[in-house]
């Protein structure tokens, strides 16, 4: 069986509702046709610093072996409610206690309801994934990517990855070879995130902010061919954070913050390119941008890989302005990450990732506080769907 391809087919697929449709169960519910798919990951990863390295989505890491960071579970439910209307909902438990979780408390990143206009419009409401990045419909199904965790740098940059609004979906062929889905979306989002926050000159603290997200308006872009994938999105929204710092209330309203991405992923023969670029404005929060790098190269059933990815804070002259404490502190690091993909299964992988993260000038970079130097991380997973 040839898993490679069944594996570039995984890595294309950002334009479906699910890429676990792949693997879906259909029954009945009444009249009601059911499909139930659904993905898990597990493992253990372990880092070289006592101070804890934040994976959004997953959880931190220190240097004691952790199980539950790299472990999740997730079913889906898409059923066909007739007459051009459909419903799909997802839940998923996993390790993250980063931005206020609590690990392995159910989550719903999906719950929406779509109508199909026509083959080419489909409308839908609810709650969805916000369209932000190459891997966003998939985000938390690890099969469809090489990585362990999928690049801190550039998927760290929004603290948040689902809305609760409305969104178009308008796909048309270019022609024979070549699909194009335009997504334009309008929502808002209650949310918490982890910020290492400047209160003094000499003090540096993780706070958990208390955020908004409304008035949020963007589109995304899909260009792909069957091995060449495109993605593109933008978004504008107002923002309001909150917070008690050392008994005092900090409440920012109002923020005007933009978000702009391109990524795009390349499979010819048996090399994979990757590569992904984000940008976000949010004076006086951090501004950041990310991005990454990725090579592969496919080969009975193994894919080993090398990546490259960097973050940089483009405000840190107003986030060091003693007027502007307590604020977010700058954020640059670079990390370079190699690992290696088994293909047990067409639906089961074997991972392996090294990591060597490298924050910039003694800063915490991603970290929850400074780390004595640059850091090696260590993960081994498996994940698989059904």
């Amino acid at each position: 069986m040839n898993y490679k391809k069944t594996k570039i087919s995984l890595l294309i697929a950002i334009n479906t509702i699910a890429i676990t449709s792949v693997y879906a169960h259909t029954f009945k519910l009444g009249q009601v046709g059911v499909d139930l798919s659904g993905f898990a990951s597990t493992g253990m990863t372990v880092s070289s610093s006592t101070t804890p390295y934040a994976i959004p989505g997953h959880g931190t890491v220190d240097n004691h072996p952790n199980f539950a960071t790299p472990s999740l579970l997730g079913l889906q439910l898409s059923a066909d409610l007739g007459s051009g209307f459909s419903a799909v909902g997802q839940v998923v438990a996993n390790g993250d206690s980063t931005n206020g979780h609590s690990a392995f408390n159910l989550t719903t990143p999906w719950l929406y309801l779509a109508y199909k206009v026509n083959s080419n419009l489909r409308v839908s409401a609810g709650r969805m994934q916000l369209p932000s990045y190459l891997y966003s419909q998939q985000i938390d199904v690890g099969y469809s990517y090489p990585y362990a965790f999928l690049p801190n740098e550039v998927y760290r940059i929004i603290p948040f990855y689902s809305f609760n609004g409305i969104k178009a979906d308008y796909t048309f062929d270019l022609n024979q070879n070549w699909q194009l889905t335009l997504s334009p979306f309008y929502g808002q989002n209650d949310f918490k995130y982890d910020a290492m926050m400047r209160l003094n000159p000499t003090l540096q603290d993780k706070i958990t902010l208390n955020a908004k997200a409304y008035n949020l308006i963007g589109s995304s872009i899909d260009l792909n061919n069957g091995s060449f994938s495109l993605h593109g999105a933008y978004m504008f929204s107002k923002v309001d954070v909150g917070a008690t710092v050392q008994n005092k209330t900090i409440n920012r309203k109002g923020i005007n913050a933009q978000f702009l991405s391109l990524g795009a992923n390349w499979n010819i023969h048996n090399l994979m390119l990757s590569t992904e670029i984000a940008y976000r404005k949010a004076d006086p929060m951090a501004s950041l941008l990310g991005e990454y790098i990725t090579v592969g190269y496919s080969t009975h059933n193994w894919l080993p890989y090398i990546s490259i990815a960097n973050l940089h804070t483009t405000n840190s002259d107003t986030l060091n302005n003693p007027q502007n404490w307590p604020t977010e502190i700058p954020e640059n690091q670079t990390t370079l990450s190699i690992g290696l993909n088994r293909y047990i299964a067409q639906n089961i992988v074997l991972k392996g990732e090294y990591s060597y993260i490298m924050p910039h000038n003694g800063q915490s970079g991603l970290f929850y506080g400074i780390p004595n130097g640059n850091v090696s991380m260590l993960t081994l997973s498996a994940s698989v769907v059904f």
